[in-house]
């Protein structure tokens, strides 16, 4: 398989648009998924379907299945319904993460400190919350990016290695935001090859100052119109 920057414009947007028609055929009804995905899913633009035909390298039949699990995980999860004031503002103003200048491809560079991370059993679900919400206006705001993750794990230790949340970000990436991760830092062994493919290890880095405004994956204080694709 030919690798993305390799893929035609032409040959993913013929791709895109029978997985549209397929994909709206036989699930435009479905109660798992969220209206306003499958909106997205048949906006004339193709811009939302040509990202799962990017991600899976223009195998559409990946592409295909991939579109289904991250559209009825969207709807189980709720993400089109997370605003900024249902999340505890401490999560914005922790320094846990931020953006800080960009890649080589020009794409955001959001850094998450590890040294800051300390499972707290009673949030879980509300930390898996703040991240997809800061995820996913990250990817409205910017349609045509990708982020960089560099994970920095300068002072870290045992108590702040939360594996499990580190396993849902990688989810985020391998499933659920098609074509959004530019190259990043941490452990190879839970992507699939395409994914693990782009993870670089490198060794320390200048420390950068979080800003104090509660900024970090996103500037923005709700998710943007989902009738966008």
């Amino acid at each position: 398989m030919a690798a993305a920057t390799e893929l035609s414009e032409k040959v993913v947007l013929e791709t895109a648009k029978d997985l549209q028609t397929r994909f709206l055929s036989e699930h435009k009804d479905d109660q798992d998924m969220d209206a306003r995905d499958l909106a997205r899913i048949g906006h004339p633009s193709l811009h939302y379907v040509c990202k799962f035909v990017y991600h899976q390298l223009g195998h559409a039949t990946n592409a295909y299945n991939q579109m289904v699990e991250c559209l009825k995980w969207r709807k189980s999860f709720g993400i089109n319904d997370i605003t900024f004031d249902s999340i505890d503002e401490n999560f914005f103003r922790s320094g846990k993460s931020f953006k800080h200048g960009f890649d080589r491809e020009g794409n955001h560079i959001v850094i998450l400190n590890l040294y800051l991370y300390y499972k707290d059993s009673k949030r879980v679900m509300e930390t898996y919350r703040w991240v997809a919400f800061c995820l996913e206006c990250q990817a409205r705001v910017y349609p045509n990016s990708k982020v960089c993750m560099l994970f920095d794990s300068t002072n870290a230790g045992i108590s702040n290695m939360d594996m499990d949340l580190v396993r849902f970000i990688m989810n985020c990436f391998k499933t659920y935001f098609p074509n959004f991760l530019s190259p990043w830092k941490i452990v190879k062994t839970w992507l699939n090859e395409r994914a693990s493919s782009k993870i670089k290890f490198v060794p320390s880095i200048p420390k950068c100052p979080h800003p104090s405004h509660p900024t970090l994956l996103s500037l923005t204080p709700s998710i943007p119109n989902p009738s966008h694709p």
